[in-house]
């Protein structure tokens, strides 16, 4: 496993991780979105995650619960279950 001082060891589940948020983050921009916008929608759909929760999935260091992974599809217009079918 690779680490750098002051990180945790890359793992599977952190490349996974880590590919999701950029998927999340490229579909976003690709529809010219920030994060605060994207945040706003979220929160019309139900879900309360804010710019530093989005930047913190966006980079891979927070995972998502099953809702919001749902929801970030609806509000981006992703297929259903595309989030989990990502691997690293």
């Amino acid at each position: 496993m690779k680490s750098v001082k002051g990180q945790l060891p890359e793992t599977a589940e952190s490349r996974r991780l880590a590919a999701i948020g950029f998927l999340i983050r490229d579909t976003r921009e690709a529809q010219g979105l920030s994060q605060g916008q994207l945040g706003t929608r979220l929160r019309q759909a139900g879900i309360d995650l804010g710019p530093a929760a989005l930047s913190r999935i966006e980079y891979g260091r927070q995972a998502l619960t099953t809702d919001q992974a749902r929801a970030v599809e609806r509000v981006l217009n992703l297929q259903d279950g595309r989030l989990d079918e990502v691997s690293a």
